[in-house]
């Protein structure tokens, strides 16, 4: 069984080498809820023990590389908390 940080790697290679190969464009990617969770968890560079994010049905975000980095500029149908200890 793959573990969490073999999972999220191989999902950001994925993602990069999508990056190099379509220079430009948009380019839609449909994934599982807990990717999209652990995605933001990684490129908002939030804390996983003290953060909470809900993807709820229909939800998305969309993510924008630009100058090698990750931000997200748009979601839709998640939640993100901060709550100290969980």
């Amino acid at each position: 069984m793959e573990k969490y940080e073999e999972i999220l790697e191989r999902v950001i290679g994925c993602l990069e080498g999508i990056v190099a190969t379509e220079k430009a464009g948009t380019i839609l990617i449909l994934t599982h809820g807990g990717i999209i969770r652990d995605l933001l968890l990684k490129f908002l560079k939030l804390n996983q023990q003290t953060s909470k994010i809900s993807v709820k049905n229909t939800g998305y975000v969309k993510l924008v590389y630009v100058d090698d980095r990750w931000t997200a500029e748009q979601m839709h149908n998640i939640e993100i908390s901060e709550s100290g200890l969980l």
